[in-house]
Formats: structure tokens, sequence, C-alpha cells
């Protein structure tokens, strides 16, 4: 079975998301997980502010780092500024973070017969940047999104 691109469903309260999502669910390859309470809001803030960060930039993601085990060792002998920040990761290394934790709540456990995932949450409305997130790691993703009039 051929892994299908995961669909989001957003929209605002009292806008019929819940019921595209049962039919979804019940129609289709997919399985569509409901809310979970806005908590990529913090995600995504949290993931911003690493990659604003100019020190973490400076001591952790650049290309040209600096060996943080040899200047333990060297200690006396140089600037240990290196050492002094968290450990070295890439930006790609960043993105595989917020895929894990999306992944790892609407990716498993999908019921027998189930290729596709994704979610639906009301809280990720006009003037959210979820969705452009969503869309930054999954740029094959189907986003839905439902309004009320």
């Amino acid at each position: 079975m051929q892994k299908r691109k995961p669909i989001f469903l957003l929209g605002v309260g009292r806008c019929g998301s819940t019921a595209l999502q049962v039919h979804l669910c019940r129609s289709s390859e997919a399985w569509i997980w409901g809310e979970h309470d806005g908590i990529l809001n913090g995600l995504f803030e949290w993931t911003a502010q690493v990659r604003a960060s100019k020190s973490l930039e400076s001591f952790s993601t650049l290309a040209s780092r600096k060996d943080a085990v040899n200047t333990i060792h060297n200690i006396g002998q140089g600037d240990a500024t290196h050492v002094a920040w968290m450990n070295q990761f890439s930006s790609k290394q960043l993105e595989n973070v917020e895929r894990f934790a999306i992944e790892s709540m609407c990716a498993r456990r999908l019921p027998p017969g189930k290729s596709g995932w994704g979610f639906k949450e009301i809280r990720y409305g006009i003037g959210n940047s979820v969705p452009e997130d969503l869309l930054r790691i999954y740029p094959e993703a189907r986003i839905i999104h439902t309004l009320r009039d």
C-alpha cells in the first residue's frame, strides 16, 4: 500500500470539520485524528526561536564548528565558548524534530487498511502560522480549511 500525502483539516468552531473528519475516515484510505488542543503552536514557536537565535546559529548550527571534544581537552590553550553552548545540530535535524513530533501523534497506530494520515484542528485559523509551517515540513500535504458563515 502506497503511503498517502498527509491531510490537515483546519477550521473554526462549529464549521463542520468533525463531520468532514468522520466522512474521510469512513470513505478513504486515510485516518484523520481529532484535535490536539493547538499544541503545534508551542512546537513551532520553540523551533522558530531556535532558528532565530544568533548564538545558537554561531555555536551550534554552523558548518564550520570547532570540535567540542578537542576544545575540552585543550581548555587551557584556547577559547571554550563552543563547549559552553548546546551540542552541535543542523537546521535539518530541527525539522526532523518537528516531523517526529507530528508523525508520532498522527501517523502511527493507524487502523488496518489505512495508509494515509492527518489531523483536524480548529485552533489554526487566520493569522496563525501553523498552516505555513505544516507546508514547509510537508510540501506535498493537503490542507482543507473549513469556515462557517
